[in-house]
């Protein structure tokens, strides 16, 4: 989805169905997501303290979750975008993520041409998709300034050190991401 929950001082739930990030500035909340294939995308705003972790899977990102996570720290918490610190994590890389021509068609329709020819490629007749390259590429053009964008660079299929659903199919477990502010 792309539902992003803002942890108030008052929540105190400590599971959230349908929901696919969050956000808060709250130093005493530990926001952990989990992930096989798609990949955690953070953002931190160190003079705000403000922190926000995204489920970044294809149907995410094509809803522009990440960015939407930055608009609400835009919005309810007053950072300004230049600030922001982004990490993208793990996640299958376009080496192992082959798609069909209906899904690269879908993102073209939404995206262009600009973006998709920099976060699709074909291999042996066949697309493939960067989800970290296009995580960080649409948080940059959101406005966050490429220096402050680093990402893993790790395949979860190919490395081999981490769950992949296309990988292990039913039998992957789940990578955990986390993030808290320091008290």
């Amino acid at each position: 989805s792309a539902n992003i929950k803002v942890i108030e001082k008052d929540d105190i739930a400590m599971e959230y169905e349908n929901i696919d990030g969050f956000v808060t500035n709250r130093s005493d909340v530990a926001i952990l997501t989990q992930y096989a294939d798609c990949l955690p995308v953070y953002l931190y705003d160190s003079s705000k303290n403000v922190i926000a972790s995204v489920h970044g899977g294809w149907q995410g990102l094509y809803s522009m979750i990440h960015t939407k996570a930055v608009d609400i720290m835009v919005e309810k918490y007053g950072c300004r975008v230049e600030d922001i610190d982004a990490a993208v994590g793990i996640g299958i890389k376009s080496c192992c993520y082959e798609i069909s021509d209906e899904f690269y068609d879908k993102f073209m329709e939404k995206f262009g041409d600009g973006l998709c020819s920099n976060t699709f490629e074909t291999v042996n007749g066949r697309w493939h998709f960067d989800l970290e390259k296009f995580a960080a590429e649409t948080l940059e053009e959101r406005g966050v300034k490429k220096e402050k964008i680093v990402s893993s660079g790790i395949c979860t299929k190919c490395s081999g050190k981490f769950n992949s659903y296309r990988r292990d199919k039913e039998k992957s477990g789940r990578n955990g991401a986390v993030i808290y502010l320091k008290k």
